[in-house]
């Protein structure tokens, strides 16, 4: 860990390796197309952090920011920056420094359907009323501000009519989605669960990442190859099976069933007998049980006291009665 006083002191330092590892591999791997978007994500986190950020607009609300570029067509995650905080360097941030006010009307004086703009150079500012009560505005070094297009839009009687728009923004509302397509691939099937500590859930975050671009990279060689594909939980599902094999939690047993029921009927033979030349010694555990001598449906007695050779729950006035030969 890195000191707090120090120049390149990293928030992130925890994951980082892993940040930078699959950022590297998403930019190798993937050749995107034209068209790329820029949005916010959000990864869900309740606890203490001072990285964790409040947007009231996007459905979750409290969590960590990200920065995420994607392809707008298949929304494959090229990018992201993980929001830390604001950066103290001592630079004031200039907003809308150069806005050519003076040739935009106040946004109240606009009715739906008006279009403004300004063009300096290779630089287009585009305004547009649609629905809303503001008018969109939007900046752009790759349109005319001047081109027009239709878009459809519902009249009063309900009828889909064709309205004029500014391509730029046509082309902004048409390619914008990338990020929220990844999200949608994400949402439904997020590997994430709870806890307090920071680094955990931005780690969920980007083992989601690889399991979904993964998905989308499978998808495009289908299409390649002109073969079906799987649905996105059934990739999931093969893939966990893919990744788990043949691993067990549990202990092999290497004896035969014939040769398990032997030791059981064995043990089961000896266990009340005290003469047998079995040590049965009482056990505390932390949970109550049921006794397995006395306590019956209708008058239930419970013990935190097992023997640890037969591990059956007694009581202690049962013990002894339980283990006297029979």
């Amino acid at each position: 860990m890195p000191s707090r006083n120090s120049l390149d002191f990293d928030k992130l330092y925890k994951i980082r390796p892993m940040i930078t590892h699959l950022k590297d591999i998403y930019q190798s791997v993937y050749c995107p197309s034209r068209y790329l978007a820029v949005d916010e994500s959000m990864v869900a986190y309740k606890g203490r952090s001072t990285m964790k950020q409040y947007m009231p607009m996007k459905p979750i609300k409290r969590g960590f920011k990200i920065w995420a570029l994607a392809d707008s067509y298949s929304g494959f995650l090229l990018n992201l920056d993980i929001y830390t905080g604001k950066k103290s360097n001592g630079i004031p941030e200039v907003n809308k420094k150069y806005y050519p006010k003076h040739l935009m009307k106040n946004d109240g004086k606009y009715t739906s359907g008006d279009i403004e703009y300004a063009q300096s150079e290779d630089i287009g500012i585009m305004r547009w009323k649609d629905r809303g009560s503001k008018p969109v505005t939007l900046v752009s070094n790759m349109h005319n501000s001047s081109d027009t297009s239709t878009v459809l839009r519902k009249n009063g009687k309900g009828e889909r009519i064709q309205v004029k728009c500014p391509t730029g923004i046509s082309d902004y509302n048409k390619y914008m989605g990338g990020v929220d397509k990844f999200d949608q691939y994400m949402s439904p099937y997020s590997i994430s669960q709870k806890s307090r500590k920071w680094w955990i859930k931005l780690f969920y975050y980007m083992v989601d990442t690889a399991i979904v671009n993964s998905y989308i990279l499978y998808k495009e060689s289908c299409n390649k190859n002109k073969k079906k594909y799987i649905t996105h939980l059934e990739f999931r599902s093969r893939l966990t099976d893919e990744l788990i094999g043949n691993f067990s939690c549990r202990k092999k047993n290497t004896s035969s069933p014939h040769e398990q029921r032997y030791k059981k009927k064995q043990k089961l033979s000896i266990a009340h007998d005290f003469t047998a030349g079995v040590n049965h010694m009482p056990k505390f555990i932390d949970k109550y049980r049921r006794c397995k001598m006395c306590s019956t449906k209708a008058k239930e007695k419970r013990s935190n006291m097992i023997c640890s050779t037969c591990d059956i729950t007694l009581c202690k006035q049962c013990f002894v009665p339980y283990h006297k030969p029979t």
